[in-house]
């Protein structure tokens, strides 16, 4: 018996002009209605995410955003875990990629 579906986004769950599918979206329903958890999993961040679950039906699931750096229920639009990569490894890492690939970029 299916619980939960957990599904990326970019080219997965949307089409490639960043939409989702009338059929995508009721499967979407579908599933939820039988009593199957939603969870969107993403690098992107929580206000992307929120745009996508709105146009996607999915109002009552959870998300995985950021690259699992924050967990947000979206039935109440709380955050329900926050792990960020501290800020030390996180230069480290930037000044490894750069020393290897000095072209690299960061947004």
């Amino acid at each position: 018996m299916v619980r939960l579906i957990a599904t990326d986004l970019d080219g997965t769950l949307l089409r490639s002009d960043g939409t989702v599918s009338g059929f995508t979206r009721k499967a979407l329903s579908r599933a939820r209605n039988a009593g199957i958890v939603v969870v969107l999993v993403s690098a992107r961040g929580p206000h992307g995410v929120r745009l996508v679950a709105k146009d996607a039906g999915v109002v009552d699931g959870m998300a995985i955003c950021s690259n699992g750096a924050l967990v947000l229920d979206l039935a109440c639009d709380r955050v329900l875990r926050h792990r960020p990569l501290p800020s030390e490894i996180a230069v480290e890492v930037i000044h490894a990629l750069r020393e290897r690939m000095p072209d690299v970029c960061f947004a």
